[in-house]
């Protein structure tokens, strides 16, 4: 954690709600009385959102007077506001962010050498003349794409910039970067440049298509770049590459290049376009699918050890688990064998007084009716009791010969359960299942 910085916003907030009072509440009552809209918030560090400025007048200088009123604020958003006039910040203002793009703002881009701006986004505006960026600056993040600037890009030896993104201006002159600079990102599209260039060792992400530059294009050997885009340029020399370095897009066709580039498998370049161009490059035929002076990496589908051993752990494990299912099932069919009777029946035997209406039974021995109302009853008859009578006897329906009439219930012997009849397919179905799971157990793993 950055003690000193805490300290240093904790001292700011102290000095400012002694000398200010509240600052929002200031800020609010001054965009009241402009009919401005904002919101305004102060969570360690003073930030407002401008969201509408209806009158004309307020638009015009807006910034510079802003913060001229309010010094101690640290973020500004005023975005897509039409704002006019130029782009000045006062000399006392605190501002650390500040985010103005898609407004008129015309003039020069000056940045203070006392300013402690970071992070500054000026796009599609008006602002016009040389980039100046002053030794000294505290400046790390410029964003002033589609403007009308002009000139060269120079940037100076102890500056703090890391990323700088100036397409579609109308800079004209050199690009000039130190060896030791800090910059990371550089976007230079669409603008005249000219002469030589040097990519320091920094530089990450480089995209300057449709320039005029020349020379040679010489990666460094400990060059952190990974993303080239020189497309559209007038190099007329060389493009120097080493064996191991961190590209891995590169884009430098139509220019005029001469020599040699030979990609091999120990390349981490994925892809290298190289056409219309005086050059021959040479690609590994295992590594990448080539064309005319162009290479891109093949997707391969490599063996890998360790995925087909966690595939064939899996694969084991379902094995075992389907051979417990299939003998637990066989164990299970012999057991309800034994209790089938051949009509899917199975008997349990019943105690006196436990006879229920709707139950089936099983008889025990015989009976030969004495009156009408009785019916007929062998042993092994199943018996459907329809209404249990006093005095042992019963109503109910011979299911052997479809008789209906009271019978006593003394020469019943056993409950009857019917079982339905169902395929036997407990192991099949598991191993459908277990083919799915392994199934997309292998397409998940794989993707």
């Amino acid at each position: 954690m950055n003690y000193k910085k805490l300290i240093e916003v904790l001292l700011f907030g102290a000095v400012i709600s002694s000398t200010y009072g509240d600052p929002c509440e200031e800020i609010k009552a001054y965009a009241s009385s402009n009919n401005i809209e904002l919101i305004c918030s102060n969570n360690g560090e003073l930030e407002v959102n401008v969201d509408y400025i209806s009158k004309e007048e307020v638009k015009e200088d807006f910034i510079q007077k802003f913060l001229k009123q309010f010094p101690y604020i640290e973020i500004l958003n005023v975005i897509n506001e039409k704002l006019t006039g130029e782009l000045i910040i006062p000399e006392n203002s605190n501002i650390r962010v500040l985010r103005a793009y898609g407004n008129n703002l015309y003039g020069q881009l000056i940045i203070s050498e006392n300013s402690k701006l970071e992070y500054l986004e000026v796009n599609n505006n008006n602002l016009k003349g040389e980039l100046n960026i002053p030794n000294n600056s505290t400046l790390k993040k410029l964003y002033a794409k589609y403007n009308k600037l002009t000139g060269s890009i120079i940037i100076p030896e102890n500056s703090k910039l890391e990323v700088l993104d100036v397409d579609g201006n109308n800079l004209s002159g050199q690009l000039i970067i130190p060896k030791n600079s800090n910059l990371k990102e550089l976007y230079v599209d669409n603008n005249n440049l000219t002469g030589n260039i040097t990519i320091p060792e920094s530089l990450i992400e480089f995209h300057a298509t449709n320039n005029q530059l020349t020379g040679d294009i010489n990666i460094p050997e400990n060059s952190r770049l990974e993303r080239l885009y020189v497309n559209k340029n007038k190099f007329n020399g060389k493009v120097i590459i080493p064996e191991i370095c961190n590209l891995e897009e590169v884009d430098i066709s139509d220019n005029e290049l001469k020599g040699e580039i030979t990609l091999t498998k120990s390349s981490r370049i994925k892809e290298l376009n190289a056409r219309g161009n005086d050059i021959n490059v040479s690609c590994d035929a295992d590594t990448y699918e080539t064309d005319t002076n162009y290479c891109e990496l093949k997707i391969k589908k490599q063996t890998n050890y360790l995925f087909i051993f966690y595939i064939s752990l899996i694969l084991i494990i379902m094995i075992i688990i389907l051979i417990l299912i299939i003998l637990d099932n066989k164990k299970k069919r012999k057991l309800s064998e034994k209790n089938e009777s051949n009509n899917d029946l199975l008997e349990i035997n019943v105690q006196e007084n436990s006879f229920k209406v709707g139950k089936c039974y099983t008889a025990g021995s015989n009976y030969v009716p004495s009156k009408e109302d009785e019916i007929t009853i062998s042993a092994n008859d199943r018996i459907s009791i329809i209404e249990v009578l006093d005095n042992g006897r019963a109503n109910g329906k011979n299911l052997n010969t479809q008789q209906s009439g009271i019978f006593p219930l003394s020469c019943l012997k056993s409950e009857v359960i019917i079982v339905q009849k169902k395929e036997k397919r407990t192991y099949q179905n598991s191993i459908h299942c277990l083919s799915i799971t392994l199934c997309m157990i292998i397409y998940f793993i794989y993707i």
